[in-house]
């Protein structure tokens, strides 16, 4: 471990009052980091400097992010500080990151730098039995990195509204997610602005837990890269993942998610529609693993669909699946194309123009991808959101 960055852990672990047990944990995760490589690629020539994603230390880096959050009364929402010296909490943090190590086997170095240096956090907690919904507004004023922790205790149902401003920072995002026995969670994620994020979920979900999530990267510049990465524990466990992304002016939008079942009886979906305008890029990569021996009964399927809108944009989409079992049933499909004045033809017929004809097919597209949404408020949050990026969009 580099020992530049073990006294920047050191430091931000005293800051914060944790336990030698937390610092321990932060060490950990730098075991299989390579703090030489700073280009990743992954396949079909795609990359990005890493340089892009460094984050630089203040002295004071007091209130750097901001944290606006409503909730319901039974639902518990702590700053880390006061987590981490709860007694009953602080074990249960505790035993949320020892999963993450355990799943983590390798990791790029950036995730790894995110989960071993966040310097601030969140811990929310939905006790059994309960049913509400928690809206996180986050407003990353000073470049940080933090770390957001649900818990979903068993037979509880959560719902979860993360809104990340990027408007102007560099930041830096872990989120665990631990769906307990019987609970249900849909956590949603929106990145909108022009900054610089890179953000990493993981979650675990345990006998008959389900989750929903849904990523929405909605960008005017700058660059976004999430990985969603789910972990199915238990049998009759099932996760639901649903992405809306939005590349305009010469934003990047990187995104990878992927699920692990490690049990029978365990379902999984993932899909993603887009578009890209302007110069704008988006790069998807999508992976369901089948692999743990003696698991049977299990089902995935993979679908994207993605619009070119300008000659200059661009749409890498790479779907995969990696399987070894013979008891499952799994499936990919993707569609990438530009918008054709075929598509318009029906639209223009009713007496719509070109332009309108077109934003009505983007809009639909889009705010397909919010089908899971249950809450309505939540789902007319996020259809707002997309209409008024679609309005600025440049159709060529």
């Amino acid at each position: 471990m580099n020992e530049d960055l073990k006294k920047e852990a050191q430091d931000i672990s005293q800051k914060l009052g944790e336990s030698k047990n937390f610092f321990d944990i932060r060490k950990e995760f730098f075991q299989n980091i390579d703090q030489n490589k700073s280009r990743l690629s992954y396949g079909l020539a795609i990359g990005y400097d890493g340089k892009v994603f460094s984050i630089k230390r203040h002295d004071d880096n007091k209130d750097s992010i901001i944290y606006e959050v409503q909730k319901e009364k039974e639902i518990r929402v702590l700053p880390w500080e006061d987590a981490v010296n709860d007694p009953e909490l602080s074990k249960e943090v505790s035993n949320a990151l020892q999963k993450v190590l355990g799943a983590r086997q390798t990791a790029d170095v950036y995730s790894v730098l995110n989960m071993a240096l966040f310097s601030e956090g969140e811990v929310v907690v939905c006790p059994s039995g309960v049913v509400g919904s928690v809206s996180l507004k986050t407003i990353f004023k000073n470049s940080a990195r933090d770390l957001l922790c649900i818990v979903v205790e068993e037979g509880a149902t959560l719902s979860v509204l993360d809104d990340i401003d990027l408007s102007t920072q560099i930041a830096g995002r872990t989120v665990i997610v631990i769906v307990k026995e019987k609970a249900k969670i849909q956590y949603t994620q929106v990145c909108s602005g022009s900054g610089v994020l890179h953000s990493n979920l993981m979650s675990f979900v345990q006998k008959d837990g389900e989750l929903s999530y849904t990523g929405i990267q909605s960008l005017s510049g700058g660059i976004v890269k999430t990985i969603a990465e789910h972990f199915l524990e238990g049998e009759d466990a099932s996760s639901q993942t649903q992405n809306i992304s939005i590349s305009a002016g010469k934003s990047i939008v990187d995104i990878y998610n992927t699920t692990h079942h490690f049990s029978s009886r365990t379902n999984s979906l993932i899909q993603a529609v887009g578009v890209a305008s302007d110069k704008g890029k988006t790069i998807y990569r999508s992976n369901i693993f089948m692999k743990k021996k003696g698991i049977e009964n299990i089902t995935g399927e993979q679908n994207a669909r993605f619009l070119v809108l300008s000659k200059e944009a661009e749409v890498d989409v790479i779907p995969s699946l990696d399987i070894s079992q013979k008891s499952v049933s799994c499936s990919h499909s993707v569609s990438v194309s530009f918008l054709k004045d075929s598509d318009l033809y029906y639209p223009q017929l009713r007496g719509l123009d070109k332009l309108k004809s077109g934003k009505m097919i983007v809009e639909g597209m889009l705010c397909s991808g919010l089908e899971s949404i249950i809450e309505k408020k939540e789902k007319e949050f996020l259809r707002d959101i997309i209409y008024k990026k679609v309005s600025t969009i440049n159709f060529r």
